[in-house]
């Protein structure tokens, strides 16, 4: 059987799932490693979100801390409370701060597999899919920081994998419940998730047909998205009515003549505009997805669809594969909203690097696997002599490929 041959039997799925918590394993701990028997040694943004939760092991800590005060307020209440139980079973949260990104990256893995295999059952890009994820999620500290946006990863790829699901799943809570599930935990730990996977539920449920909009035709799909977004409202309501001690939220206007804000400030925000809305960390739509390179494959997808006669891989893609663009569009929806409500959902970036992190991970591994695919069926349609000469050719761009592949390691963060 190939490499590439789609629908494979379960054991060769298992060997290539296991095989891609492995790869994450080892990625986590290379860059995990230095921080394990480090008393004073602390993720820079734990250092904002983590400190003040000693107080759950002794309560006398941080009395009258205003600063301790303030980023404990501006916590999401599932997060406080999932470090508090832990802190009562006398698990240190700093120390679990450390540990909590192993098990989220290996969520995310799992839900990433299964995401790819649904939309695309061939399981090497299954496997290529979270390479290349767990390559760009550990370049980048989001995940190591056991932070409430560390969350995100594993709650946003389990809602997507459980919305897959219900193609493929007549009886409607089987995916109906773990949905509104994992609704319910991405409000209570990381809010702009919920946001943006309502985004994803509505969008998914709309087709194009024909050049004509095509609404959801049945109740249980009504209900479906209903059930979703009443979990949401119901969620994000407190959020709404809460009100902070510390005043109302900067506006724009408010922003943009602080020295704070500008180019050189202390909080740098408003920079030159091709960085404002392409690469910059709060404000642009690509900020980290650069690296690995592979990544950059995913756009290559839309364009080889279009080859199907010299493709024949192509056909494997499902329907599904409109979930893609499904969570391409909430995004940048969600993204130019609060570009235009600045601060108040907060920072824009929010609703685009995370999410275009696991789209073109999932995207780039299957344009990556047609590629090689069509140049397996390539060389075995040579003649014999010909095959013979084009070896050392496609030996060496295998050899590429994989260099690059590895080339990208992650290393310790230096913040």
């Amino acid at each position: 059987m190939s490499l590439f041959s789609p629908n494979p039997n379960r054991k060769q799925v298992f060997w290539w799932f296991l095989a891609s918590l492995a790869i994450a394993l080892l990625y986590m701990l290379l860059v995990m490693q230095p921080s394990f028997g480090r008393d004073y040694l602390v993720q820079d943004d734990a250092r904002q979100h983590v400190f003040w939760m000693q107080q759950f092991r002794d309560p006398g800590l941080f009395r009258n801390d205003w600063i301790a005060d303030y980023f404990r307020s501006i916590v999401p209440w599932g997060y406080t409370t999932f470090y508090g139980i832990t802190a009562g079973l006398g698990i240190d949260p700093l120390v679990l701060s450390r540990f909590i990104p192993l098990g989220l990256g290996l969520v995310t893995t799992g839900f990433c597999f299964g995401i790819c295999y649904q939309i695309f059952p061939v399981p090497i890009a299954a496997f290529l899919s979270t390479f290349l994820l767990t390559q760009n999620l550990w370049i980048k500290d989001d995940l190591a920081s056991g932070t409430p946006r560390a969350f995100f990863y594993p709650m946003f790829t389990a809602f997507l994998y459980f919305l897959l699901q219900r193609s493929q799943k007549p009886v409607l809570w089987k995916s109906l419940l773990p949905c509104c599930v994992t609704l319910l935990l991405q409000g209570l730990f990381y809010p702009q998730t919920l946001l943006l996977s309502c985004g994803v539920l509505v969008l998914n449920f709309v087709e194009w047909q024909k050049g004509r909009i095509r609404l959801p035709q049945t109740r249980g799909e009504w209900g479906f998205v209903a059930a979703g977004l009443i979990t949401a409202f119901l969620v994000l309501l407190p959020f709404a009515l809460q009100t902070s001690e510390y005043g109302p939220i900067l506006t724009a206007a408010e922003a943009r003549p602080m020295p704070e804000f500008a180019d050189q400030g202390r909080v740098r925000y408003f920079v030159p505009p091709l960085e404002y809305w392409l690469s910059w960390q709060r404000s642009g739509i690509f900020p980290t997805l650069w690296v690995p390179p592979l990544l950059l494959a995913g756009f290559l997808l839309p364009l080889l669809g279009r080859f199907h006669d010299r493709i024949p891989l192509l056909h494997q893609i499902r329907p599904q594969v409109k979930l893609l663009v499904d969570v391409i569009l909430a995004s940048l929806g969600w993204f130019f909203l609060a570009h235009a409500l600045l601060f108040r959902l907060q920072l824009p970036s929010r609703y685009t690097q995370h999410s275009f992190r696991i789209i073109c991970a999932v995207a780039a591994a299957i344009a990556l696997t047609l590629l090689l695919d069509a140049l397996w069926q390539w060389y075995q349609a040579l003649p014999a002599v010909t095959a013979r000469q084009t070896r050392p050719l496609l030996l060496g761009s295998a050899a590429l490929f994989g260099a690059i592949l590895l080339y990208f390691t992650p290393t310790p963060p230096t913040s």
